[in-house]
């Protein structure tokens, strides 16, 4: 019977956590808050640096002489003083117990009654003589004082006073995180903190910032990091739970699991516990349990006294005092058991139960069972197994047999089995071992049996035994097995197979026998020879047959080598004649190429020399007739301009005709006057020169 699980029932998905949360307990406000304007004391005197910026501002000593003094003192300038006060120092006298203060300058004091007490520097922090007192406040300090018994704060400066319930009790830093002076409370929060703090008899935590109280009913209680998992003041407790966590608590003796968020609680009936992992498979916090459920796990639980299995996978809250939850197993257990029973039996196997004590044999299936008249004892394998036969049940797997002929041997042999009636097996052998005892004992039984009707030499033919059904190995050969062992093989097989699927449900597959040995070790020794003898001859013919293998092999080796070195010697000289050749070929055809080159380059050199030098001539010739061109062109521009002119005809014919003249007078050396007042014309004509003959002209020599 299959147990049915109503979630809804069982309210697994957690509830909502519904509680009054007090988000007042965390403030920034304060019911006796005073600024802290009104609490500090100014100073009553400026300081030098004050009094030398602003003329209008009395000096420190001539402001402290009018706060202290009365009208009249007792000691006065004098030039005749003994008392010498320097600049920014005052002196101290004592009048009848009255104090009187003198600044710069030479005193005198003419008063018995009346002495110096001292003298004292204005860069004193502190300054005190009976009821007068002087202090100075840094920037960044308070000054924390008594005045008639009233606490005050004095601020930054200089504060004096000649009173004698004026008291200063300490200077503290302005930035201190706490500053408590009698019922004074100066409270400095940083960022990132809170401070804890009673008032009025009622606990609060304050934000970051700065307050100021004046009030007998305040308790300060200290700083705390605000990003604290947890933080407890009397009866407020803030709780900031993590994504990875659940915060267990009860409140008003209520149970809670607070997951991630933040929490403010304000009531005296609340306990905190310590957080827990968000992954922890169970969390158990009074009646609440918070468990999970992974993938390939089976949750087991009671609820009103009724197991209960969850197979789906999830986290589950459940507040209920009826429901405890247990573990969490795997899906692949076989067998799960919370009163209710969960039974897995897989192909191969079957399980055992009995139900109001009748055997009931599961088949393979899942099996889901919550009465408590269903007994489920174990599982019993249906599939082929192996049992190895020995006389004493031990690792030492030996039968001891008698021959027909009295020899002991010892056989080492298994059986195969397989259970294919598991009720009956069950019903009339038992569990598991006694099934294996039977097996073992009537294997045992019937092989000495076979055994003891045979003779020692039919048991010895072999070590090896050819079994039916079993696959032979590639390099066996079925005809070597002796036919004693397929005949023991059979005898068994025919003995118990039939005998035991009747009787008992079970089915004997096969048997094997591994190996035997003679127990008589004189017998074994004597055996053990003629088969070494035997053995030996065999080894020796074999040698003499692999050594004529080795001779046939070792000349059908030279052979090849002789037969592959003469094929090498003439693929040698096939290679070098055809080198040879392609070289003579190579050679031959390159000087052909290279006649070829030379005498087309000779060709190519001629028709361009012949083709330059006819240009050239051309080009002479083009150059000559041009010449003679200009010279022409020249030669009649000039005769044109010769001929426009007198001199110019009388020179052109000079020219023509200088050549005969200087041919006729070669052999004259002397130069020839002419006056010119002398008439050479006759002369001239004489040389058929008419018109030349020139007054003052004279003639050189054909040379000059």
């Amino acid at each position: 019977m299959e147990q049915i699980l109503n979630l809804e029932q069982l309210s697994l998905h957690g509830k909502e956590i519904i509680m009054e949360q007090d988000e007042n307990a965390i403030t920034d406000k304060l019911s006796n808050e005073t600024p802290i304007e009104q609490l500090l004391v100014a100073p009553n005197v400026n300081d030098a640096d004050a009094a030398d910026h602003n003329p209008g501002v009395k000096s420190l000593d001539k402001q402290i002489v009018e706060l202290v003094n009365a009208k009249h003192i007792s000691p006065y300038l004098s030039l005749v003083g003994t008392t010498v006060i320097k600049p920014y120092q005052i002196g101290i006298y004592d009048h009848n117990g009255v104090v009187e203060i003198v600044g710069e300058g030479r005193w005198i004091c003419m008063n018995p009654r009346a002495r110096c007490v001292g003298i004292y520097s204005l860069n004193e922090a502190q300054i005190h003589y009976n009821t007068f007192t002087f202090v100075r406040i840094n920037k960044g300090q308070y000054g924390l004082a008594l005045d008639s018994g009233r606490p005050i704060v004095l601020s930054e400066g200089i504060h004096v006073r000649n009173n004698l319930l004026f008291q200063v009790l300490s200077i503290v830093d302005v930035n201190k995180e706490y500053i408590n002076h009698r019922t004074i409370h100066i409270i400095r929060v940083p960022k990132g903190q809170y401070a804890k703090i009673i008032e009025n008899n009622i606990p609060k935590i304050l934000k970051s910032g700065l307050y100021v109280v004046n009030s007998n009913y305040f308790v300060y209680g200290g700083l705390i990091d605000m990003g604290a998992p947890y933080i407890c003041h009397q009866t407020i407790h803030v709780l900031r739970v993590t994504k990875d966590q659940i915060r267990p608590l009860t409140v008003n003796n209520k149970p809670y699991l607070l997951k991630e968020g933040s929490y403010i609680f304000n009531t005296q009936l609340i306990t905190v516990f310590d957080p827990a992992k968000v992954t922890d498979s169970l969390i158990k916090h009074s009646t609440i349990s918070r468990f999970r459920i992974n993938n390939g796990e089976i949750g087991l639980a009671w609820c009103d006294n009724k197991p209960v299995m969850i197979q789906e996978p999830g986290v589950y809250e459940i507040d209920s005092p009826n429901f405890i939850f247990v573990k969490t197993v795997l899906t692949t257990e076989k067998y799960i058991q919370l009163s209710a029973k969960r039974i897995v039996v897989y192909d191969g196997e079957v399980g055992v139960s009995y139900n109001d004590g009748k055997l009931d044999v599961l088949q393979p299936n899942t099996y889901l069972f919550d009465t408590t008249s269903r007994i489920f004892t174990n599982f019993l394998s249906t599939q082929q197994m192996t049992q190895s036969l020995s006389d004493d049940n031990s690792n030492n797997s030996t039968i001891h047999c008698d021959t027909k002929d009295f020899v002991e041997v010892g056989i080492h042999a298994s059986v195969f089995y397989r259970i294919t009636d598991a009720a009956r097996a069950i019903t009339v052998v038992g569990n598991e071992e006694k099934i294996k005892e039977l097996i073992r004992e009537t294997s045992i039984a019937t092989l000495q049996g076979i055994i003891r009707s045979s003779s020692l030499s039919d048991v010895a033919q072999s070590k090896t035994v050819h079994i039916q059904g079993e696959i032979q190995s590639a390099n066996s050969n079925p005809t070597q097995c002796p036919a004693f062992f397929d005949k023991v093989h059979d005898d068994f097989m025919a003995r118990l197979h039939e005998s035991f699927i009747q009787r008992y449900g079970i089915e004997i597959a096969n048997i094997r026998i591994e190996n035997f040995k003679i127990i008589n070790v004189e017998l074994a020794k004597n055996i053990q020879s003629q088969a070494l003898n035997t053995a030996k001859t065999q080894n020796e013919l074999a040698n003499l047959e692999g050594q004529q293998k080795v001779q046939t092999a070792s000349q059908q080796r030279d052979a090849d080598v002789m037969r592959i070195k003469a094929s090498a010697e003439a693929d040698k000289l096939t290679t070098e004649t055809k080198a040879k050749n392609n070289a003579v070929l190579t050679d031959a055809q390159a000087r052909a190429d290279s006649l070829k080159i030379i005498a087309k380059a000779e060709t190519e050199a001629q028709l361009i020399r012949a083709e330059a030098e006819a240009k050239s001539r051309i080009m002479i010739a083009e150059s000559e007739a041009k010449a003679i061109e200009l010279k022409a062109a020249a030669e009649l521009k000039r005769a044109q301009a010769l001929q426009s002119t007198q001199i110019g005809q009388q020179l052109a014919l000079l020219q023509e005709q200088m050549p005969t003249i200087g041919d006729a007078l070669k052999s004259v050396q002397k130069v020839i006057y002419m006056p010119a007042d002398g008439d050479m014309s006759g002369l001239l004509k004489l040389f058929t020169l008419p018109g030349m003959a020139q007054p003052g002209m004279i003639l050189n020599d054909h040379k000059k």
